[in-house]
């Protein structure tokens, strides 16, 4: 019994101080665009400061796309029928759309994966065109789009087909070819009409071998890979390209920066500029793929570009090389896990080229410049030490670095609560016409903070107090963890219960607000505040938040209302490599743990948050007694993937309504020391895998 009393008190210590760091999107406002089941793509704006985000509908049954005002309404969302998946956005000077994406290999021995070009018009969402690219002896893959001023549309990204379609001023005509070697995939250019109806301009560039030494058998299974993730068009027409290669005869300029690869093992980035004639303008590779102790995995790859009005090019991307090209008083010369480098318009010149990042290592989300050509990146970084100025917002993993346009100085940093900058893709933050911060989140919420960065009172991301990752959604009796600024006193207040011995709605001035109703609130502090939704938002699809304080109202959050949204609480797992372990208790009611594993076919019991209602309503904030309620919607447990048996599902005597207990009986035998556990809704909703401690 004292194992059990041990283990809520540390359940109510986790969900009303603790919390985590999982967030997810907003401007001053949290504002959630995509319904559960659905994928985020990628982010553009317009001239305007609308914001045109993309996603994969539900079950991959299609592309949606919303567009949203400068001031967050929205003006359109729709989804079209496809099977494709959308890889990047651009918009023209109408306001049509421009999409970009790729469709999966068919079956049997010649099946070939295509790509699509689709165009929307701006005035009635309808679409305009749809163009395959491609050929019928390899797969393609379009990563990249952009527009010039007369609506045409140039897209980029690698083929290991060798009748990809080319013009006849191509650059380079002849593409892959199978030999010994796996077949090399090159990287391609191509232009076409505002219509769609004509190719007008494409090519491939690369070359037929992979950089191998000493040569030799070893060689044998290297792919000769040479792929672009972004294409711009420089202020004279010209069109760029870059990306990552590791191929022997990739195309270089006479005049380049970087005439050689330097590459052995790894990949090297690359960009090339080609005249409006469709002749190479100038080529050059970027880094230097040089095995590093150990041997690096990747290498160097650009994945965002920005040209400036001068037409200078402006690259960032990964690397694992410990010796990426740095300029003299670079902003950081210390490896890491993002470079940013600026080359001269003609390809000649590394003119500034930084590192960016900390020990462990870091992700890019995108790469935008502002009207005084400063630098900014958005991404995730996994390093404790990520370089952030003194005094700076500092509540997540996600980051935003604004870089002075030598690349010498940080001018500002933020680190966000984890998602908001973020979605392990680079093509998910920009900056708008006006400067400010565009960042679509891992869960499907669009952040817009102003270029001078976070102030004020504002909720920056909305969680379930038990997950580690942001969350679009929110549930009835849901606990949460709201992230964001100047939200609640400092030092923070955990709450007390109040008269009623329930939670109450008010803690050190600080109210949530969710649909109108105060929720009860289990700790508040300057930048978080942990509540419980209200029963009562079960009607709208919709759900808005705000932060009452005795100062100022947050503006205000959007939210989609989700029957269930389950996760369970963890803590850290010791073991090497290992995921975080679920709270749980074994048939003894002792804590289940690496050193107390549970015993194959005996109870546990777990707690879940997030599960929605139950099947009487209990009061918001309310204790649970002992009288037991079962849940209305029923909630799955799956070990190692598959469904176990439940036993009881409902409310957790003596823990606050909203918290659910759940005692399901373990597989007469177990596979291993640490097992995956998962809790899943009815509507098919996952909470993210955890491990749990069993022997047989």
């Amino acid at each position: 019994m004292h194992s059990l009393l041990a283990v809520r008190s540390l359940l109510l210590f986790f969900f009303s101080v603790i919390g985590l760091v999982s967030p997810l999107t907003a401007q001053t406002s949290l504002q959630a665009l995509l319904s559960p089941g659905q994928v985020v793509c990628c982010v553009a704006t317009d001239s305007a400061a609308n914001v045109y985000t993309v996603n994969t509908l539900q079950n991959a049954t299609g592309i949606g796309i919303t567009k949203t005002d400068s001031q967050n309404n929205v003006v359109y969302s729709f989804g079209v029928a496809s099977d494709g998946t959308p890889a990047a956005v651009a918009v023209d000077a109408q306001q049509n759309v421009f999409i970009v994406g790729n469709l999966g290999a068919g079956t049997g021995s010649t099946s070939v994966s295509v790509s699509f070009v689709s165009k929307i018009n701006a005035a009635d969402t309808q679409t305009l065109f749809t163009r395959l690219l491609g050929g019928a002896t390899g797969g393609t893959s379009l990563n990249a789009v952009t527009t010039d001023p007369a609506g045409n549309v140039y897209v980029a990204g690698t083929t290991t087909a060798s009748d990809y379609p080319v013009t006849s001023n191509a650059y380079q005509t002849a593409g892959p070819v199978r030999s010994a070697y796996p077949t090399p995939s090159y990287a391609v250019l191509t232009e076409l009409s505002a219509d769609g109806s004509d190719i007008l301009y494409s090519t491939f560039i690369g070359g037929g071998g992979p950089f191998c030494d000493p040569f030799g058998s070893s060689c044998l299974s290297i792919q000769a890979t040479s792929t672009a993730n972004a294409v711009a068009i420089a202020p004279d027409g010209s069109m760029i390209i870059a990306g990552y290669t590791n191929a022997t005869g990739f195309p270089t300029s006479s005049n380049a920066f970087q005439p050689g690869c330097n590459c052995n093992g790894g990949a090297t980035g690359f960009i090339s500029s080609f005249k409006t004639s469709g002749a190479l303008n100038w080529s050059t590779y970027l880094g230097s793929g040089m095995p590093a102790n150990p041997a690096p995995t990747v290498g160097d790859v650009i994945s965002s570009m920005a040209v400036a009005p001068d037409g200078s090019v402006v690259v960032a991307g990964t690397t694992d090389i410990a010796d990426f090209q740095v300029t003299a008083n670079a902003f950081q010369s210390t490896p890491a896990g993002i470079f940013i480098s600026k080359l001269s318009a003609d390809g000649s010149t590394l003119v500034a080229s930084t590192y960016l990042g900390g020990s462990t290592g870091e992700y890019l989300s995108g790469l935008a410049l502002d009207s005084q050509q400063n630098v900014w990146v958005g991404g995730v970084t996994q390093s404790s030490n990520f370089p952030i100025l003194p005094g700076s917002l500092s509540i997540g993993n996600s980051f935003v670095v604004k870089m002075n346009p030598t690349l010498t100085q940080e001018l500002q940093t933020q680190l966000l609560p984890t998602g908001d900058a973020d979605n392990n893709s680079a093509n998910t933050f920009t900056l708008d016409s006006a400067g400010n911060q565009v960042m679509l989140g891992l869960a499907g919420t669009l952040l817009r903070l102003p270029n001078t960065g976070a102030a004020g009172t504002l909720v920056l991301a909305q969680a379930n107090s038990a997950d580690y990752t942001a969350s679009a959604q929110i549930a009835p009796g849901e606990l949460i963890s709201l992230w964001g600024i100047g939200l609640g006193p400092n030092p923070g207040i955990g709450a007390t219960l109040d008269s009623s011995g329930g939670f109450p709605t008010s803690v050190g001035g600080t109210q949530v607000m969710i649909d109108g109703v105060a929720a009860p609130i289990l700790y508040a502090g300057p930048n978080q505040v942990n509540a419980i939704a209200p029963f009562e938002i079960n009607t709208n699809p919709t759900v808005s938040i705000q932060v009452v304080t005795p100062s100022a109202t947050s503006e205000t959050a959007q939210m989609a209302l989700a029957t269930a949204v389950p996760e369970l609480p963890s803590v850290y797992n010791p073991a090497p490599n290992a995921l975080p372990s679920v709270i749980a208790l074994n048939q003894d009611y002792s804590l289940n743990s690496p050193s107390n594993p549970a015993k194959a076919g005996s109870i546990v019991i777990v707690y879940a948050f997030g599960t929605g209602l139950y099947e009487t309503p209990m009061p918001d904030g309310s204790i649970a007694g002992t009288t037991l309620d079962s849940l209305s919607t029923p909630v799955s447990i799956l070990f190692n993937g598959q469904a176990a048996t439940i036993l009881y599902e409902g409310s957790a005597p003596d823990l606050v309504a909203g918290v659910t207990q759940i005692n399901f009986r373990l597989p007469a035998t177990v596979s291993a020391s640490y097992n995956a556990v998962q809790i899943q809704s009815a509507a098919g909703n996952l909470g993210i895998v955890l491990t749990i401690a069993a022997t047989n």
